[in-house]
């Protein structure tokens, strides 16, 4: 459209694969399914921390770090679901090439707003994986337990983590320092797709890592096979995240160069989200089956009369003031996470060794 080629609202900002004609009135988007999405990873990791809140306080009776890294966590996630949203108005989920030069001169000003996304992204995503870890010291190492490889390898992994969250933050924050017409230009002083294609490398080996350790530690455990093969499974789920990493890497490599960054941010940042809701579940997962048992309707007598007694004593378990039954201050040893397994296998879960 050469006569338009002076308007920069009725100019499209990249020009159109051939045989596809730009749309700048109507054009099809991602915003509904951004919505969409957005709101489902809140719904979802959103009740799963609250369960996990609710039995670590009302049945184990003691909050530790990796409860609350949870609650940062989930902190975390809700910002990082705005700022895309925040970006639908200015092209996120709309090809570029349906997108005016004047909106998408505006999303290429955003840069703060990406350092924002890669920023809240790393920290969330820090603690969702900070959770993790610190509950396998919080089942397998207990204080007073000898230290064994796990504790050491799990602590090696939360410090790498920790240094490269802040060696990443400092890039992205301190990326035009000494160069302010960068800024002005709206430019980057560092190659952003390379940043989240080496950010996707190394989340890949971290997940990897958190899976790899609790199966091996349970692996060696000695407990009936019955009860080791629930708890593989319960973590096992871990290898959730690990694909869900996996596709976002294998995403962003082939797309790093491709110029439809409308598109390309928008679906990086679906990813990222998801990896992170996994991550979420995955660390509250454990938790689940303390709390079904705790909740659940208890057998009760044929009797009609006593149907009133036994649904008041359901509800005032599960949320009155009374405790629960089990043992009111469970570390979170292995044999509490045993415990959800198994009825009544406690004493003889809180025995066990950890085999190098």
């Amino acid at each position: 459209m050469p006569a338009l080629a002076g308007n920069p609202d009725l100019t499209p900002a990249l020009a159109p694969p051939p045989g596809v004609i730009s749309n700048l009135v109507d054009p099809p988007s991602q915003a509904y399914a951004t919505i969409i999405a957005m709101v489902l990873y809140m719904v979802i990791a959103t009740p799963c921390v609250a369960a996990r809140l609710y039995t670590r306080a009302r049945i184990h009776r003691k909050l530790w770090w990796d409860d609350w890294s949870s609650v940062i966590a989930l902190i975390g996630l809700y910002g990082f679901c705005a700022i895309p949203l925040v970006g639908l108005r200015y092209g996120f989920g709309v090809d570029r090439w349906n997108v005016s030069q004047s909106h998408f001169q505006r999303f290429n000003t955003l840069a703060q707003l990406f350092s924002a996304i890669e920023i809240v992204a790393r920290i969330s995503i820090f603690f969702t994986k900070l959770s993790i870890l610190l509950l396998y010291i919080r089942y397998f190492c207990p204080p007073g337990a000898r230290r064994t490889w796990i504790f050491w390898s799990t602590l090696a992994v939360i410090i790498f983590n920790a240094l490269y969250c802040i060696a990443l933050v400092l890039v992205i924050r301190l990326q035009c320092v000494g160069k302010p017409s960068a800024v002005v230009q709206a430019a980057t002083c560092v190659n952003h797709y390379l940043v989240l294609v080496t950010a996707s490398i190394i989340n890949v080996v971290t997940d990897f890592l958190i899976l790899l350790i609790p199966l091996i530690a349970v692996w060696h455990l000695r407990m009936p096979q019955r009860r080791k093969l629930g708890l593989l499974v319960v973590f096992a789920v871990g290898g959730l995240g690990c694909a869900a990493s996996i596709a976002r890497l294998g995403y962003q490599v082939p797309e790093a160069s491709n110029p439809n960054q409308t598109i390309i941010l928008t679906n990086v940042a679906l990813l990222a989200l998801a990896e992170h809701v996994i991550g979420i579940v995955v660390g509250c997962m454990p938790l689940f089956p303390a709390l079904y048992r705790h909740i659940r309707p208890s057998p009760q007598p044929s009797e009609s009369h006593n149907w009133p007694r036994s649904t008041g004593s359901r509800w005032k378990r599960a949320f009155g003031r009374q405790p629960s039954r089990r043992r009111p201050d469970h570390w979170g040893s292995v044999s509490a996470l045993v415990e959800t397994e198994q009825t009544g296998a406690s004493s003889r879960g809180t025995k066990h060794e950890i085999e190098k």
